[in-house]
């Protein structure tokens, strides 16, 4: 701002916004976010699961949209954070906390991405039961409209036939599939090449 207007600028309430921020420094909730930002700087495993553990201990302190933030943030932290051998499992107990705490929600709707990321996890490590029943719950709540529903759910069922390992089933339910959304028709192919060569 200086540099544009040739003097400093007096930002509006700045003094008082740091000497609060100065007051409250060991608010939990600060003290969190400083933690949020050093795993950014640094992201290890044990450092991701403290993180984690404080996280869900002040969840209560946050109304609604801000719990979605955070949960949300667990989920892109622990991408990072992680080991390759552990993530997958890690990705599957963030999404079980979104769905226990059901701040999974944003505004009472369920975005599409996570509705078929937690499909596709949930399938790899064969939890095929948590699957069928997050469905039944969540399904209802898609932010979306009733072409890309009918998308997901077909997305949905070939990834439950091929976990289970019913192969030559996959490549007739995945002709259904609407190809609007990259996404989905990049899953629908990676499953449709993985399934024709495991029925082989």
């Amino acid at each position: 701002m200086q540099g544009v207007r040739g003097k400093a600028a007096k930002i509006p309430l700045l003094d008082e916004i740091m000497d609060y921020v100065q007051r409250e420094i060991n608010h939990p909730l600060i003290l969190l976010y400083q933690s949020i930002l050093h795993l950014l700087k640094n992201p290890t495993e044990n450092a991701y699961q403290v993180l984690k553990a404080k996280a869900l201990n002040l969840l209560h302190l946050l109304g609604e949209e801000e719990q979605h933030q955070l949960w949300s943030t667990l989920l892109n932290l622990a991408w990072f954070s992680m080991p390759d051998d552990l993530r997958t499992r890690e990705f599957f107990s963030v999404f079980q906390i979104g769905i226990t705490r059901e701040t999974i929600l944003e505004n009472g709707l369920l975005d599409p991405a996570n509705f078929i990321n937690f499909v596709d996890i949930g399938c790899a490590l064969q939890e095929f039961d948590a699957v069928r029943e997050f469905d039944k719950k969540y399904a209802k709540f898609l932010n979306t409209d009733e072409t890309t529903k009918k998308n997901i759910n077909t997305l949905k069922e070939a990834f439950l036939l091929f976990g289970e390992g019913k192969f030559e089933a996959v490549p007739s339910v995945l002709e259904y599939l609407e190809y609007e959304d990259v996404s989905y028709g990049l899953r629908a192919h990676t499953l449709m090449i993985k399934s024709i060569y495991e029925a082989k």
